[in-house]
Formats: C-alpha cells, sequence, structure tokens
C-alpha cells in the first residue's frame, strides 16, 4: 500500500524492505525451454555446458549449463494486461537478458513469477558484450 502520510523532509531513516523475485540458478517457473534464470545460451539459442576463452574450452561445472552469476540490473514493465521484469546478465560472455512475466496480488501489490524465459537473440547470432 501507498504511504498515507507525507514524505519526510531533510536526511531520515526510512524503514524499507524488498521481496526477492527468483536468483541466478533458480529452478525454471513455466520456462518452455526449461532453462534455470541467468542459464547462458549460444548463438543458436541451446544451453552453453562449455566455456571457450582465448582459443581454450573449459568444461565447468561437470557439464552442467552455464549459470551467470553476474545480473546488472532488472528492468520493470507494465504492459496493458501484464507487468513483465527483464534481467540484464553481464557475464560471463555471452551475455543474457531473461524476461518475467509477473504477477500481482491486488491486496497487498506484492509480486510473483508467473514465468520466466530467456530472450531469444538467435535471429541475430546470439548476445554478445562487446
Amino acid at each position: 500500500p501507498a504511504p498515507t502520510t507525507p514524505a519526510p523532509t531533510g536526511p531520515s531513516m526510512l524503514d524499507i524492505g524488498f521481496t526477492v523475485l527468483t536468483r541466478s540458478g533458480a529452478s525454471p517457473i513455466q520456462s518452455p525451454k526449461d532453462l534455470a534464470m541467468g542459464g547462458l545460451l549460444d548463438e543458436k539459442a541451446g544451453p552453453i555446458y562449455t566455456y571457450r576463452a582465448n582459443g581454450t574450452t573449459f568444461i565447468v561445472n561437470d557439464g552442467q549449463q552455464q549459470i551467470s552469476q553476474n545480473p546488472d540490473f532488472t528492468s520493470v514493465i507494465k504492459g496493458s494486461d501484464s507487468i513483465y521484469a527483464f534481467t540484464h546478465f553481464e557475464g560471463p560472455l555471452p551475455s543474457q537478458l531473461y524476461m518475467m512475466e509477473l504477477r500481482q496480488d491486488p491486496n497487498s501489490g506484492r509480486l510473483s513469477v508467473r514465468r520466466q524465459q530467456p530472450v531469444d537473440f538467435s535471429k541475430w547470432g546470439g548476445l554478445w558484450l562487446p
């Protein structure tokens, strides 16, 4: 609910809180590709199980999909009938972008994730942070 008292003027402390919607590596929530949050995709939108750097291929996580632990920020956008959040991951390369459709409790205003999926950049050869 919105505050009913005016905001204080000058320096002050404000008691706020937050709710974690999801984390890197969290189980898929109605994801069409069954990908965990932050799972990295190659240029053809397939899961990445190996990491290449300086011409060398590394197999990491014992063959499990690569998960980015580097979310840069999340933007929230209200559509005509839904609320969406986009989380931008900065690395390891390639970067990744995930879309979440959110639901909002009409009484408390609290948000939760209805479904999540990576944004598919395969049409443009994948997503890479230059």
